[in-house]
């Protein structure tokens, strides 16, 4: 009777442990669906909208002199996080300091995201790079970016030309959001 007891403990804990209600980060709750749409705006800065459906399960346990038995009940949360991106100008010099903002719009509260601002992009390197964590609450939320840009010459490996500063958002290790915009580098 002892055993079955902890037996129905342990299992509860297994059901209870892995899978906790309103904790969408449980990896073996989750699945994905990705819908992506793009807009632009007037500075051109394309957008995308991405939604993640995860699914969590919460379970009851009931025991009974010698049985154990467990329900799940499973909800849906939809998150959509639409993302634009802007430059306080659309074309730069050598040492030139580069505003970035990253206007992000959620229809939830999203914590412990990533957001990541990249681009000036030569031959697979990532000139601009930046990432820091961010909290995204329901609505209109902006974070901003200051940027340098390097010497635009041979030496550097960065010339003279049209590139992109792209941004994206991680969240439980999948990309929920991107967006972009160009720039112009020049000598």
């Amino acid at each position: 009777m002892k055993n079955m007891f902890l037996s129905g403990l342990i299992l509860m804990l297994m059901l209870c442990g892995c899978v906790n209600e309103g904790n969408p980060s449980s990896a073996s709750a989750a699945k994905y669906s990705t819908t992506s749409s793009t807009g632009s705006s007037t500075t051109t800065q394309s957008s995308s909208s991405t939604t993640i459906s995860t699914t969590s399960t919460s379970s009851s346990l009931s025991t009974s002199s010698s049985t154990t038995s467990s329900t799940s009940t499973t909800s849906t949360t939809q998150i959509s996080v639409e993302i634009k991106v802007a430059t306080d100008e659309t074309v730069y010099s050598s040492h030139q300091t580069m505003d970035i903002e990253v206007e992000v719009k959620s229809e939830l509260n999203i914590g412990g995201a990533a957001l990541r601002v990249y681009g000036l992009e030569r031959r697979g390197y990532f000139f601009l790079d930046q990432k820091k964590p961010i909290v995204i609450s329901s609505g209109d939320n902006l974070f901003e970016f200051e940027y340098t840009t390097p010497a635009c010459s041979a030496c550097s490996g960065l010339r003279a030309g049209d590139y992109y500063v792209k941004a994206e958002i991680e969240y439980i290790g999948q990309i929920i959001g991107v967006g972009n915009t160009s720039i112009r580098i020049k000598q």
